[in-house]
């Protein structure tokens, strides 16, 4: 008993213990400036132990999650280190700088400092090169007048330098996904930025890149392509480093990394890097044109030594190229433990590589490097009230979210030569496959379709092309003799498009005698929502050379066909906006009417006492509110007089009305819930290209909503109103015409030849 009372107490104590350690855990934050001039030090490692740490942001400012009793250690290179307890913390930290030596250091050579550090790292890589760590990433980018932000954690080799990179988890803030801030590029490969310090190993992108400790110098290296100068500095503990300041020497167009370096006296061991480097431009493609200009690039690097090897602990950089700047920040988060994605390698599209890892929202409920004024503010501007959170369509938003991410779909594109033909031409055409989600070039499809289709609507030829980077080229020759005049139709698709959306057009049975089996039946008729189709026309091959008449001499099941046009079939469709008529509401409805042949009329619809023309190629818009268990035949008539009729569809009791209608400003939607329908229930997202750009909830009976063109993609959208349940209520799509067709790309060359 006496034991178990011991235990019991012991037990409690602990407990107790524990339970005030877990009060004690408060957020601290603090602001740190040089002691001598009081100007903010950004980047100053903030270190408590190597599952828990943080660096000062731009401004000089960081916020930490520490406890009362824990010591905070506080570092930068070029000033002396202080160490404060988190219960003694005040808002303002000053470091004060290491004292510079008067003169410059002449005992030992700078080539000879150079060289002892050189054969340092190489020992050091040479066991430690496969070692990993784990980083955060940030990235801003500021072009055009407009602002973005990235972050990510990822995953690198770490030692002397950054390099087989992998993202883990990340996030773009955008406009244009669930209100957030927009996308400036597609395609992206700054990712090549994390690999530069002043020793590259394993980087064959900065291969032709001169820089001042590479892995295979010799002495005399240095005097050749550098100016130089060293200095000593001195801590309070009597620390000595090396400042050891390189500039350029010889030819100024020299691809070459120049600088400062800081190195440990005592051991030879690198501990920072700042400088520049020269004569690399920027490509930025912007529909289907690139612009290239040269770049101002600053980068730091600083280095830890607490694994017993010289590993890369952070690096900062700042890009400028006219009107844009690009700001990244990698931090090495140690040991902390995080509960991450699957690893995404970087191929080449680093935007990419963030996208495909998705987002884990708990990463981000504390940020591990303090954000600006500045950066907070390009998140903040961007979101609006429509954010799901976590209400009851968030599972349905993330499904589609990651639907759409990790099964992209195809576009397919073809330019041809011309935009008409003669018998006796060739058709040259170029092909293009991108991925929707990023406008980048396809990597899903490695051959495309393409078919040429006659007037009758058989296949006359198929080409199966290569496509190489999403690039491909073919042609057609029309030199057969079995080849007729008329309207051809080109198409193009990919296997993997043929996942999107399949329909077949209504025949009658008997149309199964005209073909060898009921495969070249439903192939006949079977249609995709996804393929590529160009009609134009194949005029008759001239009758002399330079007789470039256009005429088109109909073949015999043409001209029978056209002896049949007085038993033409007028049709009449109707098209509800949202997909159903919706009782005792005001209802809009788009009408269609044509020949059975497909050829469009104009004409009067009549609705009662009321008529409504045609607008456009045969179809008009009228509002009518029909009521339950009513039925009404409308009737249309042609000039000519010709008629046809047609019954609306039955109204539904309960149900949903949608009403869009393109504005200056953007699209407005109307929105109209019926009977015991609850709109807080339903749920509205808009959809492009398989990806969800906006999310709305209605929480009246009758609701509008203003979208901005900025937060729509151009091209066709696709509007559905659901519930919590799943079921969709409404649906429909919308067209949006802008000038930026394309998103730009951005990327650094220079590197390679």
């Amino acid at each position: 008993k006496r034991n178990q009372m011991i235990r019991h107490i012991v037990f409690s104590i602990l407990f107790s213990l524990f339970s005030l350690t877990n009060w004690a855990q408060q957020t601290i934050s603090a602001h740190v400036v040089d002691r001598e001039t009081g100007e903010a030090l950004p980047y100053v490692t903030v270190y408590v132990s190597q599952e828990k740490g943080t660096l000062t942001n731009l401004d000089g400012d960081f916020s930490l999650e520490a406890n009362a009793d824990e010591t905070l250690q506080f570092s930068c290179i070029g000033y002396n280190s202080l160490r404060i307890k988190v219960s003694e913390l005040t808002p303002k930290i000053e470091m004060k700088p290491l004292a510079h030596s008067l003169k410059e250091v002449t005992v030992m050579p700078v080539e000879r400092i150079l060289m002892k550090v050189l054969k340092r790292l190489n020992k050091e890589y040479g066991v430690w090169k496969r070692k990993e760590s784990r980083y955060f990433y940030r990235l801003t980018n500021e072009f055009a007048g407009k602002n973005e932000l990235a972050e990510a954690f990822l995953e690198a080799r770490s030692a002397v330098n950054m390099r087989r990179i992998s993202f883990l988890a990340g996030r773009r803030f955008r406009e244009n996904r669930y209100g957030e801030t927009g996308t400036l590029f597609s395609y992206s490969n700054l990712h090549h930025l994390m690999e530069l310090a002043p020793c590259m190993r394993d980087s064959a992108f900065w291969e032709k890149l001169f820089v001042p400790i590479p892995a295979n110098a010799d002495i005399k290296y240095f005097g050749r392509h550098y100016n130089y100068s060293c200095q000593e500095m001195t801590s309070e503990d009597g620390k000595g480093i090396y400042k050891i300041e390189m500039s350029r020497k010889g030819l100024p167009t020299l691809r070459l990394m120049t600088g400062t370096l800081y190195i440990d006296k005592k051991k030879c061991q690198l501990l920072k890097f700042e400088g520049d480097v020269a004569n690399y431009s920027l490509d930025v493609t912007r529909s289907m044109s690139k612009e290239t200009a040269p770049i101002e690039l600053k980068f730091s690097i600083e280095y830890s030594h607490r694994r017993k090897f010289t590993e890369v602990a952070r690096i900062s950089s700042t890009m400028k190229c006219g009107d844009m700047t690009t700001k990244s920040l990698v931090y090495n988060i140690g040991k902390r433990k995080l509960k991450l994605g699957h690893k995404q390698k970087v191929a080449d599209n680093m935007l990419e590589a963030i996208d495909l890892t998705g987002t884990d929202t708990m990463l981000w409920n504390q940020e591990v490097v303090k954000r600006t004024a500045e950066e907070e503010g390009m998140i903040q501007e961007g979101k609006f009230s429509d954010h799901p959170g976590n209400n009851i369509f968030s599972k349905y938003l993330e499904r589609l979210k990651r639907f759409g991410e990790t099964i992209p779909q195809e576009k397919v594109y073809v330019h041809m030569d011309n935009t008409s033909y003669f018998h006796g031409d060739t058709i040259w055409f170029a092909a293009y496959t991108r991925q929707s989600t990023n406008d980048c070039p396809s990597k899903v499809s490695g051959l495309l379709y393409v078919e040429l289709l006659n007037q009758d609507g058989y296949l006359v030829e198929r080409k199966l092309i290569e496509m190489t980077e999403g690039r491909g080229s073919g042609f057609f020759a029309l030199n057969r003799e079995n080849l007729y005049s008329g309207f051809y139709e080109l198409r193009a698709y990919t296997r993997w498009q043929l996942n999107w959306g399949i329909q077949e057009h209504p025949h009658s049975h008997m149309a199964s005698q005209w073909f060898a089996s009921k495969e070249l039946e439903h192939n006949y008729y079977r249609d995709y929502d996804k393929l590529y189709s160009r009609v134009f026309p194949v005029y008759d091959a001239p009758l002399e050379e330079g007789g470039y008449e256009r005429s088109m001499t109909p073949r015999p099941l043409q001209r029978k066909e056209a002896e049949k046009e007085g038993n033409r079939r007028l049709i009449l469709l109707f098209y509800p906006e949202g997909g159903n008529l919706v009782a005792d509401v005001p209802c809009r409805v788009a009408f269609e009417v044509a020949w059975d042949d497909g050829e469009w009329v104009e004409g009067w619809l009549h609705i009662g006492a009321d008529s409504v023309p045609v607008l456009n190629r045969g179809r008009g818009m009228f509002t009518i509110t029909p009521h339950q268990g009513e039925e009404k035949e409308l009737r249309f008539v042609t000039h000519d007089g010709e008629s046809a009729t047609a019954k609306l569809p039955q109204p539904e009791q309960i149900g949903v009305t949608l009403r869009t209608d393109i504005v200056d400003e953007g699209v407005m939607i109307g929105l109209h819930v019926t009977g015991d329908l609850n709109p807080d229930s339903l749920g509205m997202t808009v959809m492009h290209e398989g990806v969800v750009e906006r999310f709305l909830q209605p929480s009246q009976k009758e609701s509008a909503f203003l979208i901005k063109d900025s937060e729509l993609g151009t091209g066709v959208n696709q509007l559905t109103v659901f519930d919590s349940q799943g079921r969709v209520w409404a649906d429909r799509l919308f067209f949006i015409t802008k000038m930026d067709v394309m998103q730009p790309t951005l990327s650094v060359s220079g590197a390679k030849e």
